[in-house]
């Protein structure tokens, strides 16, 4: 009876501890604007781990986020709003004037195909950061 008490109750310690990934997650907030001004219509934000610049042991998993037309967001790779892994980050903006299928993406994105943002860098113990993109507004899309 001790034995079967004993494995009820890390049972449920164990099912506990599954709500949290467990990993070490910086949580990630910032703003997107155009130019400086809020974006002219909602949008996502990407972060895809550099090949090679994970911490050993660790998965490699992207994260994201949506924003709205206020710019903010807050990242995400395993849990809403966890963050993201240690790592270096490639981060693509993503803001359509309309669907892709209703012209060339040139004409229909407010971000510049040939700007690229810095790659953010995520040190191992962060428990949070801010990081802030302004991008310049495509001079191509069609209003």
């Amino acid at each position: 009876l001790a034995r079967a008490y004993a494995t009820a109750i890390l049972g449920c310690v164990l099912f506990v501890g599954c709500g949290d990934s467990g990993l070490p997650t910086t949580k990630v907030t910032g703003l997107v604007t155009f130019d400086g001004a809020p974006p002219p219509k909602p949008g996502n934000i990407s972060f895809s781990l550099v090949q090679g610049t994970g911490t050993e042991g660790l998965p490699y998993r992207p994260g994201g986020s949506a924003f709205g037309t206020d710019g903010e967001f807050t990242v995400t790779s395993f849990e809403k709003g966890d963050g993201l892994l240690p790592g270096t980050y490639k981060v693509q903006i993503t803001c359509l004037a309309a669907p892709p299928s209703q012209g060339p993406l040139a004409q229909l994105s407010y971000v510049p195909l040939d700007w690229t943002p810095e790659d953010l860098v995520i040190t191992s113990g962060e428990r949070s950061i801010e990081v802030n993109y302004d991008v310049p507004m495509s001079k191509k899309v069609r209003k």
